[in-house]
């Protein structure tokens, strides 16, 4: 079969965010089960480009950013500035598919999130929706001012999302918040965890320390909704108590000038095969989101063997069991997660316990093989049947 997938940030040499890491996991994958599989992603340059990753076809696409700009700078344009953009980027992703899809027909295609809206509304093959968390979900469910303009491109994803075949969640937190943003229940749904890669998943090796400093990791794109400015704070209190605790910050931007606590190192983009070597030197993980979904950093650390200090939103509180594999704590809890910290550093045995666990929940969560199989089971479902409408009910 030929499956397509659409997801903006695939890998690269910039490497790429959980979305799509999952893709290029599934992507290969299916390869080996000799699967035909094309991906619909973003470039930096100006021009289409194409690459062969291990047999995955990728196709990147100008984002044409300074055009755009130059269209919402016109009178009355930029309450709609969004709704704009995702109609004129997602019919430029639909030209690109259709073009592919003359050339060798897919069977299916899979979105990340809100689709390109057009082939919502015109039926050639069967589509899939992959929720992830769209840019006002994570807004909304993090406390932070969302307007007229973000609403109006938000209907236009969720008009995609009714309209799929099948949607796959990885938290059943978002698959509830989505049904509520669209104001009805999806019945072709399928909740599970993103699957492992083979790096990931490999047995970790990691020195299980005693003594010495505790050394604390935390691995996020630099953005406020991650919480690296708690976690700072956190240091502070942990500093005040007689500290003995070493802080990596990956992907962290301080702001000019910002005095960093003593404890902290800040590390700019590294690649991902790097990041997982840190988690293993490392002891904790933290992830202080103010939402999420299921951060592929939880899965990562875990796998590596480190207990999970998480903020217990969205789907943080399913791959985290609580006083089993690490601890969950309220959003902006500076003061919570600092006396958890100090805990882990009070008690290695503790630490090293909940690692251990942390890492058994998820591998038998994200079991590599079993996830990849079940989620080509529901995708050999979706094509050898005929499409269902409508897909969603009222509540």
């Amino acid at each position: 079969m030929h499956f397509g997938f659409v997801e903006k940030g695939y890998p690269g040499p910039a490497g790429g965010g959980g979305a799509g890491t999952f893709v290029q996991v599934m992507g290969r994958h299916l390869v080996k089960e000799g699967h035909r599989v094309t991906v619909v992603a973003t470039s930096r340059d100006r021009q289409r480009m194409e690459e062969n990753d291990e047999g995955v076809r990728v196709v990147r696409l100008p984002v044409g950013r300074d055009r755009m700009m130059k269209i919402f700078a016109l009178p009355g344009a930029y309450a709609f500035r969004h709704m704009a953009r995702h109609l004129c980027r997602g019919w430029m992703v639909a030209r690109e598919i259709d073009r592919l899809n003359a050339d060798r027909p897919f069977d299916l295609v899979e979105y990340s999130e809100g689709g390109d809206y057009w082939h919502g509304r015109r039926r050639r093959f069967k589509l899939v929706s992959h929720l992830h968390g769209s840019r006002y979900t994570f807004l909304k469910q993090s406390g932070r001012p969302v307007d007229a303009a973000e609403w109006r491109q938000r209907k236009l994803e969720l008009s995609f999302i009714r309209s799929a075949d099948w949607v796959f969640s990885p938290s059943r937190a978002l698959a509830g918040i989505v049904e509520e943003e669209a104001a009805c229940r999806l019945t072709h749904l399928t909740i599970q965890p993103y699957p492992l890669d083979a790096e990931s998943a490999s047995e970790a090796v990691r020195s299980s320390r005693t003594s010495g400093e505790m050394k604390v990791i935390f691995a996020a794109r630099n953005d406020p909704v991650k919480g690296g400015d708690v976690l700072l704070s956190s240091v502070n209190h942990v500093e005040a108590s007689g500290g003995g605790i070493l802080f990596d910050f990956y992907g962290y931007a301080p702001k000019p000038g910002q005095l960093l606590p003593r404890s902290v190192r800040v590390h700019g983009f590294v690649p991902r095969k790097t990041l997982l070597d840190c988690y293993k030197e490392a002891d904790v993980a933290v992830i202080p989101s103010f939402w999420d979904n299921s951060p592929n950093t939880i899965y990562e650390a875990m796998a590596a063997g480190l207990p999970v200090i998480g903020s217990s939103v969205g789907g943080i509180p399913e791959l985290v069991s609580h006083g089993e594999t690490g601890f969950l704590v309220e959003a902006r809890d500076f003061r919570g997660i600092a006396a958890r910290l100090l805990e882990f550093r009070d008690n290695p045995q503790m630490r090293i316990f909940m690692g251990a666990a942390a890492r058994e929940r998820i591998m038998h969560l994200a079991n590599p093989e079993a996830n990849l199989q079940a989620r080509l089971a529901v995708y050999e479902s979706i094509v050898s049947t005929n499409p269902v409408r409508p897909l969603v009910t009222e509540p």
